[in-house]
């Protein structure tokens, strides 16, 4: 950026370094982020508003500390970095607001210091659909926002948290219009030249939010916009989305300085930590004084050790050291005058920075960020910018993860690497990570790499290659010893994505990773029953809050030696054909024997009768009574299967209305009977199920884990649920136990299947009874599949006669003249919305 012949523009960000803005002429944007989903019309709708809090003025006196710098601390410690700050000894010559005193949304406040306003566009404002706070959506220049008191309350959000304090001053977005707002200084009198600064920012920039737009100016008449004249560059500077600091030198000669905003559809200019005044160094609290100091303070000196670490003197009240190493350091302050004479040393603080290399290193990327002190993103294909961030794919994720998404890049070649680590015992390092992968076509292979260099990035090992040969996978732990690919202590790990072309890669998905030196202690686990003794070929899975997890299948003596194993508490599940599904919990401790006995249990079953018949149209009902005696030792779960002759429906009354009800609002879209229960699923609370009973009362609600899909339909077979995710794959539930019993592959032996497959997206699944299979297909096809997924027949066009768009279907082998598939097509005029429903029979 060109400085301003009457002065510099200093744009810092709140912490270290400089950040520059950037300026442009003023354009017409077409306000075409009206429809940005936090941005709302007043006119819109507002909820009840949150009462107004007042606050209480005390003023702070300045102190001087004989000419010392004082309340030397360490604001923190971030790797070898040590940001501090202190408190000049230098009463403030000016005016300096934090806003902390003003009332909370005080619309134009004057508060103690005397600010005034104009309002100059003179347009209602947009308000924010993220809460409500008193006079949003009115006409104003500024408002005085505490994030704390918005209802709900929004200071979590990272993006609109205060400079300093509580409160901030805010310009919403004038609907309709470009912003014209001014905040204008009261009446100056300074018998030198002064500066102007505070810090500023954009709520958001980016796709949906334009840059924020500000000028700064000074008059030496009056307050009238044509007062003033602007020190800041031509025509206005666009503000980043961060605290900056904005500075500027004006002349003595001004009565009044004025910021103003000009945004143009943008959202929320944000200012706080206004100074005004003669002072070389910034203050950085509410001190208000008159006291011009003949001989003033133009900076600071640091001192770590004993040793002067600023090569000349910071003017500004907090410095950031980086450290040649970690360890204890202290650290004293002086102050340097304009003359050049140094104060005496502060009193010394002492600060401690921790080798942050060192194990463990973990990271679940819950608060959705790649820290920079964590991760580095590395562009080996020589592309400009990285694939590799926080994300989750448009549903089915449960929790943000790093992810490596799709684009259009060939021979792409990209890797997030680990800060430098350091292991106190190399030959005990161990790596652990959850990896998945959406892959929507297998058009070339792509790969996911995880190596480890241990000579600072010269050469890198590889420790396992993932690929999408076979397509996609879910979550899967994978855990590795780092030992034998460890030539020192110190060393990197890295995931690194890379193939001939992303455009099918959906994500990998990489999460919970975690790199550590664990504690190893031994266990076992046997697996017994009341009548059999001990049970081998049972499926085990040992989940540890540790994050480990464990599966394994016990041997013929119905045992698992488990000879490395985390001390934890695990939840065991066992399953095994005939079985209960056992649960249970196991403390496993460290330097002690852990055994664990695990009892099976399982019904016999004796009944009265193995089936029953009646004569019965389909419509009706019959009361017959049989027993059912239970054995064994476990719990008996049965289900009533009912099969009825073929055409024995009656038909004449098929179209007249029958019961029905509202299950919820919770966008429940599929649905399936079981011949007791109706079953729902949600396409918005993605895993939940919803149980009702024939007459439409709510019973319960339920989740099944590891079950993240929106379903697009369901069907029963008579003792388990499947659905499919808008995939060629379809999920068999077992509602009873709540568990995911397999997935089935659609696949087929027949080469010309195989494109049909590749596309496939079933959005309608039916059971077949007198098959034994399934109807499935996507909105415009069907055709039929085996219980384990293979084509049977060729696939059905739906669409030949027009425009068809199905989503559910049902069997129906009752009807005369069947057996018919019922298709639930919901065709649209446009893409706006659904504006009607068509059942369509189709004979099969």
């Amino acid at each position: 950026m060109k400085a301003n012949k009457i002065t510099n523009l200093l744009l810092a960000t709140a912490v270290c370094g400089v950040a520059w803005a950037s300026m442009g002429a003023f354009t017409d944007n077409a306000h075409k982020n009206v429809g940005d989903s936090e941005k709302v019309r007043p006119s819109q709708g507002l909820a009840s508003l949150a009462p107004i809090s007042h606050a209480h003025y005390t003023p702070l006196k300045a102190e001087g500390n004989n000419g010392v710098p004082y309340g030397l601390k360490a604001e923190g410690v971030s790797d070898r970095a040590v940001t501090l700050s202190w408190i000049s000894p230098e009463p403030v010559d000016g005016y300096f607001e934090d806003f902390e005193s003003h009332s909370d949304f005080e619309i134009n406040s004057a508060g103690n210091i005397g600010w005034s306003y104009i309002d100059a566009d003179n347009k209602s404002t947009y308000t924010w659909q993220a809460c409500t706070f008193p006079n949003q959506g009115q006409k104003m220049a500024f408002i005085v926002m505490n994030p704390s008191q918005t209802s709900p309350a929004t200071d979590e959000n990272p993006d609109f948290t205060p400079h300093s304090g509580k409160k901030m001053l805010v310009d919403f977005c004038a609907v309709d219009a470009q912003n014209n707002d001014y905040i204008i200084s009261p009446e100056l009198s300074f018998d030198q030249d002064f500066q102007v600064s505070f810090y500023a920012r954009s709520y958001k920039t980016g796709t949906n939010f334009s840059p924020e737009r500000i000028r700064v100016g000074y008059s030496t008449t009056g307050k009238r916009p044509s007062d003033f004249t602007y020190v800041s560059e031509s025509p206005y500077v666009e503000l980043p989305a961060q605290w900056t600091l904005v500075k500027y030198t004006i002349p003595k000669s001004a009565k009044y300085v004025t910021i103003n905003s000009v945004s143009d559809d943008a959202f929320m200019l944000l200012i706080d930590d206004i100074f005004i005044g003669t002072n070389k160094v910034r203050p950085a609290s509410s001190k208000v004084a008159r006291a011009a100091a003949k001989n003033p303070v133009v900076g600071f000196n640091v001192y770590r050790n004993g040793e002067k670490v600023t090569a000349k003197p910071v003017d500004a009240v907090t410095f950031t050291d980086s450290v040649p190493d970690y360890g204890d350091y202290s650290y004293t302050v002086t102050a340097v005058r304009q003359d050049g004479t140094e104060s005496t040393q502060s009193e010394q603080l002492q600060v401690n920075v921790p080798d942050t290399r060192m194990l463990p290193f973990e990271d679940a990327f819950d608060d959705w960020t790649l820290h920079e002190d964590k991760w580095t993103a590395e562009q080996l294909d020589g592309s400009e910018e990285s694939k590799w961030s926080i994300d989750y794919y448009e549903y089915g994720l449960v929790d943000p993860a790093a992810t490596y998404s799709w684009s259009a890049k060939d021979n792409y070649n990209e890797a997030l690497n680990t800060r430098e680590l350091h292991t106190a015992d190399r030959n005990n390092t161990v790596l652990r990570f959850q990896l998945r992968l959406r892959n929507s076509e297998k058009a070339n292979v792509d790969y996911l790499s995880v190596e480890v260099t241990s000579d600072g990035g010269k050469t890198w090992k590889e420790i396992k290659t993932y690929d999408n040969a076979n397509g996609g996978f879910e979550w899967t732990t994978m855990q590795f010893d780092l030992g034998k690919y460890l030539t020192s202590d110190l060393f990197k790990v890295r995931f690194r994505a890379h193939g001939a072309n992303a455009k099918w890669i959906n994500y990998w998905y990489v999460d919970d990773i975690k790199i550590w030196n664990p504690v190893w202690t031994s266990g076992k686990l046997n697996v017994v029953s009341d009548a059999e003794g001990s049970i081998g070929g049972c499926e085990v899975t040992l989940t540890g809050d540790n994050g480990a997890v464990v599966k394994d299948t016990t041997d013929a003596n119905g045992n698992i030696s488990l000879d490395r194993i985390e001390a934890g508490t695990y939840t065991v599940s066992i399953a095994k054909p005939g079985y209960n599904i056992y649960r249970g919990s196991w403390q496993v401790n460290s330097g002690t024997d852990n055994a664990f006995s695990a009892r099976l249990t399982k019904p016999s079953v004796s009944l009265s009768a193995t089936s029953m018949a009646a004569d019965m149209a389909a419509e009706d009902y019959a009361v017959k009574k049989f027993s059912i005696t239970n054995n064994g030792d476990g719990e008996l779960t049965w289900h009533f299967g009912t099969q009825a002759a073929k055409a024995s429906g009656d038909d004449s009354n098929r179209w007249e209305t029958q019961p029905s009800f509202t299950a919820s609002s919770d966008l429940q879209q599929s649905i399936a009977f079981d011949g007791e229960y109706y079953y729902t699923t949600s396409s918005v609370e993605l895993g939940k199920f919803w149980k009702y009973d024939r007459n439409g009362k709510f019973i319960e609600q339920f989740s099944i884990p590891e079950m993240y899909y929106a379903l697009y339909d369901l069907t029963y077979d008579g003792r388990y649920f499947y659905g499919s995710d808008y995939s060629s794959r379809i999920f068999k539930l077992d509602f009873d136990n709540r568990r995911i019993a397999g997935i089935i592959h659609v696949n087929s032996t027949n080469a010309s299947d195989q494109a049909t497959i590749k596309s496939l997206k079933i959005t309608h699944i039916s059971y077949d009874p007198d098959r034994k299979g399934f109807w499935v297909g996507s909105f415009t096809n069907m055709f039929f599949i085996n219980a384990e997924g293979k084509m049977m027949t060729g696939v059905i066009n739906l669409a030949s006669s027009g425009s068809v768009a199905i989503y559910g279907s049902a069997y129906d082998n009752v009807s005369p003249g069947g057996p018919y598939l019922w298709l639930s097509d919901m065709t649209a005029e446009n893409t706006d919305q659904i504006d009607k429903v068509l059942i369509r029979q189709f004979s099969v």
